[in-house]
C-alpha cells in the first residue's frame, strides 16, 4: 500500500455493527497503515455503549490522528481524552449527529460537544490544544456540504468569523 496517492484511512460505518471488535478486527490493519505513514481517522462514540463494550478506550489508547463524533461518551472519559498529552483531533459532524441521534439533542445549539466548539482556548496556535474540525460525515447521505456545516455551526453556536477561521485552520495538518 505504499503509494503517494493514499494519505489516510477513515474507519467508519454503521456504529452498531462490529461493536467490541476494534482490537481484534481493525487494529492490526490500522497498525500496518500507521507503520506506512498513513494518517488514521476512526469514528467512535456515535452510539451509547449499552452492551458494556468499552471500545472507546481501546480507540483512544490507539490514538488515531482524528476521532469522529464522540457524542456518546461519558464526561469523565471525554475530559480524560482532552487532558491526554497525545490526543487526536475531533471531527464534529453536526448534521449527521442531529439526524442519526435526535434523542441526544433536538437542535444543533444543544450538540453534546458545543462547549468544545465554542471554546476560544482551543487554538490552532497552541500545539497542545485539542484541535477540532467540522465535517459532513457523508454529504451524499446527509445532503449537507462542508460550507453548510460551517454556516449551521456559526448560526446555532454563535461563532465569530475568527473562531470559524481558527476551527478551519486547526483541521489542517
Amino acid at each position: 500500500i505504499n503509494s503517494p496517492l493514499i494519505v489516510g484511512i477513515d474507519l467508519g460505518g454503521n456504529p452498531t455493527v462490529g461493536r467490541g471488535e476494534f482490537t481484534r478486527r481493525y487494529l492490526p490493519a490500522l497498525q500496518l497503515a500507521r507503520s506506512l505513514g498513513i494518517k488514521l481517522t476512526v469514528h467512535s462514540a456515535e452510539v451509547w455503549d449499552d452492551d458494556g463494550v468499552d471500545e472507546i478506550n481501546d480507540i483512544l489508547k490507539f490514538s488515531p490522528e482524528r476521532v469522529g463524533h464522540l457524542v456518546c461518551i461519558a464526561k469523565d472519559q471525554l475530559q480524560g481524552f482532552l487532558d491526554s498529552p497525545k490526543r487526536p483531533s475531533i471531527e464534529i459532524c453536526l448534521t449527521s449527529n442531529l439526524k442519526t441521534r435526535p434523542e441526544l439533542f433536538n437542535c444543533i445549539s444543544n450538540h453534546p460537544l458545543r462547549n468544545i466548539i465554542q471554546t476560544e482556548q482551543l487554538s490552532c496556535a497552541d500545539k497542545n490544544a485539542t484541535s477540532i474540525c467540522i465535517c459532513t460525515d457523508d454529504c451524499g447521505v446527509f445532503q449537507s456540504t462542508l460550507s453548510n456545516e460551517y454556516e449551521k455551526a456559526a448560526i446555532a453556536l454563535k461563532l465569530s468569523r475568527s473562531r470559524l477561521y481558527e476551527i478551519a485552520l486547526s483541521a489542517i495538518d
